[in-house]
């Protein structure tokens, strides 16, 4: 008899369930829900613990980016001041001063420094939101993956009965023949040896089911019960639908324009160009400018006055006012024959800057260095996402061939099948022969089964390998991308 090609040892499956209890025992006591179909399953890609974090680190970028791109806060500014001089061996009181500037500083832009941070938090923002879009595929191809294991699982659990069911016929005919001495021990033995094989078989096909179920329903979201006995999973829920269909939408793009689309689109290309940008960004290490700042002013003989200022190096415009001040006491004589108090004024004045050095150049340097490496990580990547997406391209041909195999092999089971069952209309058949005939018939559709949804899962890898969410059917496209392709 075949021995199915997920067993394993029974310690080893022993200790996953118990883990796979554990990890139960901590939800919820609530019945348990199976999950639904396929669609339904990916819809919740969304929602998966990859993609949540994906689209944090995508708000969280974009925040930023925003955050570099405001000119800043207007800027009120209440200045009092209080003047008290005196005259030395003057008897008079001395004489105080009080008075007030306003002052509000107004952001015009940014400056060439915060131009370069707000370009470089764009290009990571471009990033995030690729590296979002690859999250969103790729949690699709698991869950599509999971569902698939859970729902074949649960389909080979009655090729296994049916295995089963032929071999108990085959040794009850053994033991009977064995007793009138017509098989010797040694026969005997070994088709007991075959029954034990397809009871264990059938034992851990019932605890791959749960545990593939289980996987699938910690992947959907799904609510899973407290505690369950072993194989009390599978009775409590219905077996998971068919997967065949809901893929059925679903696009294969050629392979020459998905190649030529991938330094446009594929998000782990587009997320490394976002790096090189910002890296040859930080070679454009800017100049402060050497005009930092003008300024112009103005007082007049009632008191009054205010200025006005521009600054280039954090570009914003200042207006200040002094209204007349407040004195107490007699204002001491002016050792000059002029009052300025009397007098209108303009002033202007300019403050001109100049950084001399090696900083900028030694940045620049750094600069350049991270961006040739950074250029260098895109191309090889690039050249490794097109190899990717020829290998999975390769592999929907080779599933392909092994559907068609599966078919060849389920016409040669059929025709099997029918030769027994000519037998056995005429009492020429074996015992157990018709039986064993159908379990075979049995395994070789789950395999044609198992073909066509291995094929299906191939040409979704494509898709995701090359990055083409617009050849998913339109239902999911929508729900998952909201409609933007």
């Amino acid at each position: 008899m075949k021995t199915p090609t997920f067993y394993r040892s029974r310690a080893r499956r022993a200790l996953q369930l118990a883990s796979a209890l554990i990890l139960v025992g901590l939800g919820p006591s609530v019945p348990a829900e199976a999950p639904g179909n396929l669609s339904a399953v990916l819809k919740t890609a969304a929602t998966g613990a990859d993609v949540v974090a994906a689209r944090a680190a995508y708000e969280t970028a974009r925040a930023e980016a925003v955050a570099l791109g405001y000119r800043g806060d207007l800027s009120l500014s209440l200045i009092p001041s209080w003047e008290t001089s005196w005259v030395p061996d003057d008897d008079r009181d001395p004489y105080h001063e009080l008075s007030t500037t306003f002052e509000a500083t107004i952001p015009t832009g940014l400056n060439a420094a915060e131009r370069l941070r707000m370009e470089q938090a764009l290009s990571r923002t471009a990033g995030a939101e690729a590296e979002l879009r690859e999250a969103l595929l790729d949690t699709v191809v698991s869950l599509h993956s999971a569902y698939v294991a859970a729902y074949l699982r649960h389909a080979e659990l009655a090729v296994l009965e049916h295995e089963r069911k032929a071999v108990r016929i085959r040794i009850n005919a053994k033991e009977a023949r064995y007793t009138s001495g017509e098989v010797s021990l040694i026969d005997l033995l070994a088709i007991r040896e075959e029954l034990r094989e397809a009871e264990q078989a059938v034992e851990d096909g019932v605890m791959e089911a749960e545990l593939a179920l289980l996987e699938l329903m910690l992947q959907s979201g799904t609510e899973i019960p407290r505690r369950w006995e072993p194989g009390a999973l599978l009775e409590a829920l219905p077996p998971p639908a068919s997967p065949t269909e809901d893929l059925a939408g679903l696009t294969v793009p050629e392979l020459e324009s998905a190649i030529a689309r991938i330094g446009v689109t594929h998000p782990r290309i587009v997320k490394q160009a976002a790096v090189l940008d910002a890296a040859e960004a930080g070679t454009r290490v800017p100049r402060d400018p050497l005009l930092s700042s003008i300024r112009v002013a103005y007082s007049g003989e009632d008191g009054h006055s205010g200025a006005v200022s521009y600054s280039f190096r954090a570009p914003s415009v200042s207006l200040a006012y002094t209204p007349p001040a407040f004195d107490i006491g007699s204002e001491p004589e002016s050792g000059s024959n002029r009052n300025r108090s009397d007098e209108n004024a303009i002033s202007f004045s300019a403050v001109f800057s100049l950084s001399l050095g090696r900083e900028r150049t030694h940045a620049e340097d750094v600069a350049r260095t991270r961006a040739e490496y950074e250029a260098a990580r895109l191309d090889a990547l690039q050249r490794a996402v097109e190899a990717e997406v020829h290998s999975r391209h390769r592999r929907i041909s080779a599933a392909e061939a092994k559907l068609e195999l599966a078919r060849q092999a389920e016409e040669r089971a059929e025709a099997s099948h029918a030769a027994a069952l000519a037998r056995e209309n005429i009492g020429a058949a074996e015992p157990g022969d018709l039986e064993a005939a159908a379990a075979a018939l049995a395994r070789a559709r789950f395999a044609r089964t198992e073909a066509e949804i291995s094929l299906a899962g191939e040409r979704l890898r494509y898709v995701a390998a090359a990055h083409t969410p617009e050849a998913l059917p339109e239902t999911l496209r929508d729900t998952l991308f909201g409609g933007s392709l």
